[in-house]
């Protein structure tokens, strides 16, 4: 556990400072990487995928997500529709793919991958996922996926010092549990027949059906969650070459001088968010 000591200021007094202790998470965010664009269109139904476009590389690790067994697999994926890049035929069509898809489109999201050989994980395959460009126009938005295709996109290109985000995750799964783990109720006395760890009354005789909020057995914990309103304190390097040496100190201070660096939380996966998501500024 870390903690931030801010100072809090109430008024325009002296007297009214005092000093806060919060606790802080500090997170490893290695950049992730464009790999390809997708336009929707809006349909009466909603929205409707009407192009995909992958980069012309991709790495091993994002591979092994479109299978199911990368060892005994023969690692074709994707090389048929590398060529497009390379002859003149398929450039042409991918022209028109871009083309097209600044005509009709109105939703453009990039297609990333994170960088698992940059955490200390075990897992190789990498997380694939969808993330929406807002500001600008469609063609802006077109253009600025072209130019960044198989191209690194670090946290501070989207976040910023002092900004207010939403943390989207998965908990810690705990499997099927009862209803005293799993709804914290009360257990029933020692004596009680045919066990102690459950709900005394599940409802009334009529209606005839248990009612929703009743606590039940079942699965605890890997459900899909979203924290509001965190804030970034700080956006740091970590260990990087600057001016040609390795910069060890990011986690010295003017109090704590000794040459170390930040103890990061390794997290599988996690999704920061905000309003304005990848915008379009460099």
């Amino acid at each position: 556990m870390f903690y931030s000591l801010t100072l809090f200021i109430y008024s325009l007094t002296e007297i009214s400072k005092r000093e806060e202790v919060e606790a802080v998470t500090i997170i490893e965010t290695p950049p992730i990487i464009v790999v390809g664009v997708v336009g929707y269109i809006s349909t009466i139904k909603g929205l409707r995928s009407f192009k995909t476009i992958f980069a012309e590389h991709l790495s091993d690790e994002c591979k092994r997500r479109f299978y199911k067994n990368w060892y005994k697999s023969k690692k074709k994926a994707f090389t048929k529709y590398s060529k497009k890049w390379q002859d003149e035929t398929g450039k042409k069509q991918l022209e028109k793919d871009f083309t097209l898809m600044k005509k009709y489109c109105s939703v453009i999201r990039v297609i990333v991958h994170s960088q698992m050989r940059l955490l200390p994980l075990r897992q190789k395959k990498a997380h694939v996922m969808e993330v929406q460009l807002n500001g600008g126009t469609v063609a802006e938005k077109v253009d600025w996926v072209r130019e960044r295709l198989e191209q690194p996109v670090p946290v501070s290109a989207v976040f910023c010092q002092n900004e207010m985000i939403d943390v989207i995750g998965v908990t810690k799964g705990h499997g099927v549990k009862g209803v005293t783990s799993r709804w914290h109720t009360k257990k029933l006395p020692r004596k009680t027949h045919k066990g102690l760890r459950k709900v005394a009354c599940i409802g009334a005789w009529h209606p005839a059906r248990v009612g929703y909020t009743i606590a039940r057995a079942g699965q605890k914990g890997y459900h899909h969650r979203t924290e509001l309103n965190k804030k970034i304190y700080r956006i740091g390097k970590g260990v990087h070459i600057q001016d040609g040496k390795v910069v060890h100190n990011n986690a010295s201070t003017s109090y704590d001088t000794t040459q170390k660096t930040i103890t990061p939380m390794v997290i599988p996966l996690i999704m920061l968010t905000e309003i304005m998501v990848l915008s379009l500024q460099n």
